[in-house]
This record gives structure tokens, C-alpha cells and sequence, in this order.
């Protein structure tokens, strides 16, 4: 795991938005567990939405990694409208890197 990675789920952990985080070092190949995972994955990002916590960069990319992993390319264009709502007020800056993220997922989804 990235130190990125570690410090938002010490971050996670902290601010008590822990949902069932307990295969989050062990990523497995599957997708069941990518599925499980990105379904707490959201669950915390609306937590975070509902206690006015602003996501970064980094919780986006994370996001559209776990769905592209499940080719659930719908919902990474849905998230895309978050990321472009943060960044028109501000809370999060222009990303190359998350463009490129977004840019090639929407060219795999078709």
C-alpha cells in the first residue's frame, strides 16, 4: 500500500468513517473484494460528504480505480460530475493525472 494510500485510511480511521475496512491492506485480484471495497469505498466518501469533508484528488482516483476495476464505467461518468462540481467550487485543484485516469476510462467504458 502506497503511503498516500495509508495516510487517507489513517484519516479515515481518525475522523471515525471506518466502515468495514478490514481486507484493506490484502487487496485481492477478485472482484468480489474489489466489489466489497469500493462499496465501502463509497459509503465513506458520502459519509464524508454528509460531514462536510472534502475529498481529494486522491479519494477520486481511488473511486474510479475500483470501478474501472469492476468495468462499472457508468458510475465513474456519475463520479465524474463530483469531480467537476469540487473543482468549479474550488475544494479540489485541477489533476492532470485524475483527468488521465477519468480520459482513460471513459475510452474503455466506449
Amino acid at each position: 500500500m502506497s503511503r498516500e494510500a495509508e495516510a487517507l485510511l489513517k484519516q479515515i480511521k481518525k475522523a471515525g468513517l471506518a466502515v468495514n475496512l478490514s481486507d484493506e491492506i490484502g487487496i485481492s485480484s477478485t472482484n468480489p473484494s474489489i466489489g466489497k471495497m469500493t462499496d465501502d469505498a463509497l459509503k465513506i466518501y458520502r459519509r464524508m460528504q454528509a460531514m462536510n469533508i472534502q475529498p481529494t484528488v486522491q479519494t477520486f482516483a481511488y473511486l474510479a480505480y475500483g470501478y474501472s476495476s469492476l468495468e462499472m464505467y457508468r458510475v465513474i461518468t456519475i463520479l465524474w460530475d463530483d469531480i467537476k462540481r469540487n473543482m468549479a467550487t474550488g475544494n479540489i485543484a485541477v489533476n492532470r493525472d485524475l483527468f488521465e485516469i477519468m480520459l482513460l476510462n471513459f475510452l474503455k467504458g466506449g
